[in-house]
Parts: C-alpha cells; structure tokens; sequence
C-alpha cells in the first residue's frame, strides 16, 4: 500500500492562481495525495469561499482559516505539525502560483524509495507562458545561489534527465521526509518567509541529509506572483526585508560558504575531500 503524501498549500488572496493548481492536482492523480490548504487572512477575494467548498465533506482535502498573514514559515508549521499528527511521513510544500504536470509526485517518492539519506527533493520548474523555457533545473554549478535555466530549444542547454543529488533546492514545489522534522525541527518562525528555506536546508545537511533534484518531476510556476502579493502591504513589506538580516546574524559566512558549495560538506570534512581530489581547487564543479 503506498504512503500518501500530505501536500500543504498556503493561500493570501491566491484566488486567481489556486483554483487552477487544484484542478491539476486532480487531473494528474498518478500518487495518492491529501490536501491542506491553510489561509493565511484571505479578505479581498473569494478564494477562501472556494477552498471552503473543495474541503467540505471530502477526507482527501483539508482546510485551515487563519485570522490574519502570519507569514509562510509560521503558517508552513501549522501545516506540518497538523500533518505529522495525522501519521504522515510525506510532507510537500506548493506554492500557489504552481500547477503540476502528470507524474509529478510519483517521481518524487520514487527518489526516497531508491537513494539513501534523502531528506528533500525538489523538482524542475518550468515557465507556463513559455513551455520552452526551463526556470528552475536546479541549482547553477558556477553560481550555487542561482538556478540552471535555458531554453529547450537551445543545443547549448542540456537540462538533467535523471535524478541528482544538489546543494540546494526550491521550495516551489518541494518534497520532505518527515524524519527531516522530527530531527531537526520545524521552519525558524523568526523568519517571515524569506530565507527561512536556505536556513532549513542548511541544517537538513548539517544532520546528514542529503537534498536531490528530480527533473522527472515538472510543474508550471507564474514567477513572483505570490511574493509581489504579499508585497503590496507596506507592513509585510518591511518583515519580508529583514529575514535576510535575520539570516546573515544566525549563520556564519563559513557556514554559508559551505552550504553553498559542497554536496556533503558535514559528512566529509575539507581534509577528506583533499585526499579524495588531490591537487583540486575544490570548486563545486569538480565534486558534483
């Protein structure tokens, strides 16, 4: 019997974009799935009304009616801890302005079930305006902070057809093994939204997990739809810029630098990785 995923959808006025997610939810139906959408204060659209309606009467979908924006992270833990009481040992975070592709969720799993250590799996994003540009392929060997990208027209550009393990992963549309909590703990709520992904991950490596990329895996995402939301209160604005403050205060650049660039740096220390690349640079392209 396969374990289902419990997949949490965060919504802040997201009528526009969340009725099409759902509906590819549903139409692709390739892996068991549950559904928590948590509204984050949604008043200036009918989209609480919406999710109201698709949650009502089904033990498939769950709804969850917060007062105000409390932000991602904290809304994220709700979610989690809501899941993690019900026995789940998937958790995959969505973001609104996505919509999936068939077999989406079934090629995530699949990477838990054949690699060892894994704890996060994210998946290719591509632009739904323009089915041949690839955002999101992973993180840039050259540049870890930034995203492999191309178009698949282009020869020059060749994006991954197997799974792969990273540095680093979006959290777009982003599959966790809930062990990952249990041991580490849920997302740092000091963080509104913003870097809190980067802060877990670091800590995801620092216990031994490992985080993969599945291209098999494709959804559609609207670029910044839900951030320029959110942005246009002046309040939630302003918290939104401190995270990365919050971030840089918490982790040291040595620590930074090493997330950014080596697969496994707290499983094999720089002395190990000099014996096994003698006379290497240690560059991340020379370990990947």
């Amino acid at each position: 019997m396969l374990e289902p995923v419990y997949c949490i959808i965060l919504n802040h006025n997201n009528e526009e974009v969340i009725k099409p997610l759902y509906e590819s939810i549903i139409k692709s139906d390739d892996y068991p799935a549950y559904l928590i959408f948590i509204d984050n204060g949604s008043y200036l659209d009918k989209s609480r009304e919406f999710l109201k309606g698709i949650c009502t009467g089904t033990p498939y979908n769950t709804y969850i009616q917060l007062p105000y924006n409390i932000g991602t992270t904290k809304a994220w833990n709700i979610g989690i801890r809501h899941c993690m009481d019900r026995g789940a040992k998937y958790i995959c975070l969505i973001n609104s302005d996505i919509t999936v592709r068939e077999n989406w969720l079934a090629s995530m799993v699949r990477v838990f079930k054949e690699k060892d250590n894994v704890g996060m799996v994210s998946n290719q994003l591509r632009d739904p305006a323009n089915l041949d540009f690839v955002q999101n392929d992973g993180p840039a060997v050259k540049n870890p902070f930034h995203y492999r990208m191309g178009f698949l027209s282009e020869k020059k550009f060749k994006p991954y057809q197997e799974p792969k393990q990273v540095q680093w992963g979006h959290m777009g549309c982003t599959l966790f093994d809930t062990k990952v909590f249990r041991e580490i703990g849920l997302f740092d709520e000091n963080f509104f939204v913003y870097s809190s992904d980067f802060d877990i991950q670091i800590r995801l490596k620092m216990a031994g997990f490992d985080i993969w990329h599945c291209p098999e895996s494709i959804a559609y995402h609207k670029t910044f739809t839900t951030c320029n939301q959110i942005k246009k209160n002046p309040e939630i604005a302003k918290l939104m810029d401190q995270d990365s403050n919050i971030f840089h205060a918490k982790w040291s650049k040595e620590i930074i630098y090493q997330f950014r660039q080596y697969l496994n740096y707290w499983k094999c220390n720089k002395e190990e990785l000099e014996k096994i690349y003698p006379g290497k640079n240690l560059e991340v392209e020379e370990i990947i």
